[in-house]
């Protein structure tokens, strides 16, 4: 039993806590009781949305919501610190990240759908995708928490929207592509799957349409411009149509993109036809 006026807290020996993964560590220690960092600290700490505002810590435990500031003497700069009790947070949503106690991904993305406006949340939930740190037996179980819960109902969806080969996808702009194939029923390429001594970004292989999609930032200089063209030269030799969507395209007209794959398609399906007419010559 502590003396009446002690105060438990945290000292940093030898040299300040500085930086943010350092903050974040004093804050769950300082809090107690098996506390885990959560929201959009805990997103931050995952790396799938930048946070340098308080530090939310959820704790097992009922009660009401405390504040409170690391600061004082061996703290570089003070920050605020938020916690809550949770009187659900098994074992099994708690983890580490860099050696910090944090909410596990899926149960983060519980709390966070209903805290973020629905494209933040998307995009970090991408993000998270796109670097395979998703379970999904931990998503459904967490999606079966959903009744009482705020935000439940987003988590879902958002669980629901997710496409299948998103984990394959290599960058921000390959997750979006993905997106325009879901939400117009293009058919469900395959990604980054090796043809020859490439890997090309999307192939559709019901018709051998592939498509390519980049930036003007990737792709300057004659080096660069060369190189691009020797690719899709030799790529154009395994499959029928190559195309190229650049990243302004993909962002601003998801219809228009969305019409040329179509169209593209459907001028594959013909070729295939008359390939396979009798005694035409391969």
């Amino acid at each position: 039993m502590l003396p009446v006026g002690y105060r438990l807290g945290v000292y940093a020996v030898g040299r300040p806590i500085d930086g943010r993964r350092a903050m974040c560590m004093a804050a769950t220690l300082a809090a107690g009781g098996d506390s885990v960092v959560a929201g959009s600290a805990a997103a931050d700490l995952w790396g799938f949305r930048d946070h340098k505002g308080a530090i939310e810590v959820v704790r097992p435990a009922g009660g009401k919501r405390r504040d409170f500031w690391l600061d004082g003497l061996g703290v570089a700069s003070r920050q605020r610190v938020v916690v809550r009790g949770s009187r659900y947070l098994p074992s099994a949503d708690r983890t580490r990240r860099h050696g910090i106690p944090v909410l596990n991904v899926a149960r983060l993305f519980l709390d966070l759908s209903a805290i973020l406006p629905e494209k933040a949340l998307w995009d970090a939930f991408k993000e998270a995708d796109m670097q395979g740190v998703l379970n999904e037996s931990d998503l459904l179980r967490c999606g079966q928490l959903g009744k009482g819960w705020k935000g439940a109902g987003k988590n879902r969806e958002l669980v629901r929207r997710r496409h299948p080969e998103m984990k394959d996808a290599r960058a921000y702009i390959e997750g979006l592509m993905l997106e325009i194939d879901r939400d117009f029923d293009l058919g469900g390429p395959v990604v980054n799957q090796p043809k020859g001594r490439y890997y090309p970004d999307f192939v559709y292989e019901d018709c051998g349409l592939l498509v390519e999609v980049d930036g003007a930032e990737s792709h300057s200089g004659r080096l660069a411009f060369y190189d691009d063209s020797y690719r899709e030269n030799e790529l154009r030799q395994q499959v029928r149509q190559v195309i190229r969507f650049s990243t302004e395209e993909i962002i601003q007209d998801r219809e228009r993109v969305a019409r040329i794959v179509r169209l593209e398609k459907e001028k594959c399906f013909k070729l295939m036809a008359l390939e396979a007419e009798p005694g035409r010559e391969s």
